[in-house]
C-alpha cells in the first residue's frame, strides 16, 4: 500500500507541475498581448483557459481517488491537501490571465501610450507576477520554506503598483478624454494582476503548509518520538475583555490589521520551522514580539494587542479579564500530544489529556 500511494503522489506532483507550466506561460502571453496589443496572441490565451479549466477537473479528480483508495494520513495527507488548494489557485490564475486578454481583444487602441505604460509601470508588474510564479514553484520542487517565504515580500510591489494606477489613469484621461474607456478597462487588468499576486501568495502558504509537516515528522523520527492527536479545531483571537472587537461574534484578520500581533518570543531558542502561534507566515502591519506571558497579557491591555490561539483558555491562570473570539479564516489546527516511542503515559498524564478532551466540544 505504501509503494502504490508513494507512485500516485508522485504522479499528482508531476500533474501540478504541468498545470504550473500551463498557467505560468498564460500569464506569460496575456501580459504580453496587453503591451502589444497583439489580438492573436489574446485569442490563444482564451483558447487555452478550456485547458486549464479540464486540467484543474482532472486533478481534483485524481485528488478525491487517492483519498478515497489510499486514505493518506499524516504527512502524505498535508501533501494531497496542499496540492488541491495549489490546483484550485492555479485555476484562478488562469481565469485571471483570461480577463487579462479580453482586455487586449476589446482595446480600441492601436497602441498604449509608450509613456502611460512606462508610468503605470505595466510591464513591471506583469513581471513580477511571473518572477513570484515562478519563485513558488521553485520552492515546491525543492521543498523549500526560505523560497515561499520570499514570495510574501515580492507581493508587496504589485500593492503599491496597484495602488498607484488609478491616480496616474485619472490624470491621464483628464489629458486625453479619448482614451478615457480604454484606460478605464485598463484599471481591471492592474485589478487582475495584483489579485494574481494574492494567489501566488496563497500557493507560497500551501507550501509552508506541507514543508512544516516534513520537517516536524523527520524531528520526530530523529528523536525517537512520534505525535498523537486529539481533535481538530479552529483558531480564535485571544484579547482583552475591553478590546474594541471583543463583544464581536467572529473576527477577521482584515479587523485585526491595525492592532499589533503579539508574538511569543523563544530566544535562542526559535526554530525556523517552528512557531508559536499559527499563520506565523501572515504579513502583519504591527508586530509585537515577548518572551514572557506577562508582557503579553499587559501589551493585550496597555495597546489592544491580540494573540491567536486554540481557543482553550485556562482563567485560574490569567484571570477573567480575556477573552477568546473565533476567527473568520479557513485554517484549522490539529491538537495532540508528543511522547516518546514506546513509552507509556504516566496517571498524572492521562490526567491532563482528559481535561484537554473536555474542550473539545468547546472550539470545534
Amino acid at each position: 500500500m505504501v509503494q502504490f500511494i508513494e507512485s500516485e503522489l508522485v504522479l499528482l506532483k508531476k500533474e501540478i507541475d504541468e498545470m504550473w507550466t500551463l498557467v505560468y506561460n498564460q500569464l506569460g502571453r496575456a501580459g504580453e498581448a496587453v503591451l502589444t496589443l497583439d489580438r492573436e496572441l489574446a485569442q490563444q490565451v482564451l483558447v487555452r483557459e478550456r485547458r486549464v479549466n479540464a486540467f484543474e477537473l482532472k486533478i481534483d479528480s485524481d485528488i478525491e481517488d487517492i483519498i478515497a483508495l489510499y486514505n493518506p494520513v499524516a504527512i502524505d495527507l498535508r501533501f494531497v491537501l496542499a496540492m488541491l488548494k495549489i490546483n484550485t489557485n492555479l485555476e484562478r490564475l488562469g481565469d485571471f490571465a483570461e480577463g487579462i486578454a479580453r482586455f487586449a481583444l476589446n482595446c480600441k487602441e492601436p497602441i498604449l501610450a509608450s509613456g502611460l505604460v512606462k508610468e503605470l509601470r505595466l510591464e513591471e508588474m506583469i513581471n513580477q507576477v511571473s518572477a513570484m510564479l515562478e519563485l513558488a514553484k521553485r520552492a515546491l520542487q525543492e521543498e523549500s520554506q526560505e523560497l515561499a517565504t520570499a514570495v510574501f515580500a515580492k507581493d508587496n510591489l504589485l500593492d503599491e503598483i496597484n495602488a498607484n494606477a488609478t491616480a496616474v489613469l485619472a490624470d491621464y484621461i483628464g489629458k486625453h478624454p479619448e482614451s478615457a474607456l480604454s484606460c478605464l478597462n485598463l484599471v481591471s487588468v492592474f485589478r487582475k494582476l495584483e489579485r494574481s499576486g494574492d494567489h501566488i501568495t496563497n500557493i507560497a502558504e500551501e507550501i509552508v503548509f506541507f514543508i512544516d509537516a516534513k520537517v516536524l515528522n523527520k524531528l520526530l523520527k530523529d528523536n525517537n518520538l512520534e505525535f498523537h492527536d486529539l481533535f481538530s479545531c479552529g483558531t480564535y483571537v485571544y484579547l482583552w475583555k475591553d478590546h474594541p472587537l471583543a463583544d464581536q461574534a467572529e473576527i477577521t484578520m482584515e479587523e485585526l490589521k491595525e492592532y499589533p500581533c503579539l508574538s511569543f518570543d523563544q530566544g535562542s531558542n526559535n526554530s525556523f520551522f517552528l512557531a508559536e502561534e499559527v499563520l506565523s507566515t501572515y504579513e502583519y502591519k504591527r508586530i509585537i514580539k515577548a518572551n514572557d506571558r506577562a508582557t503579553m497579557l499587559n501589551l493585550m491591555v496597555g495597546l489592544n494587542g491580540y494573540t491567536l490561539c486554540s481557543g482553550i483558555i485556562c482563567e485560574e491562570l490569567n484571570g477573567s479579564d480575556y477573552r477568546a473570539v473565533p476567527l473568520h479564516a479557513e485554517e484549522n489546527m490539529m491538537i495532540g500530544y508528543i511522547s516518546r516511542k514506546g513509552m507509556s503515559i504516566s496517571a498524572l498524564g492521562q490526567q491532563y489529556l482528559e481535561e484537554i478532551r473536555k474542550y473539545k466540544e468547546l472550539v470545534l
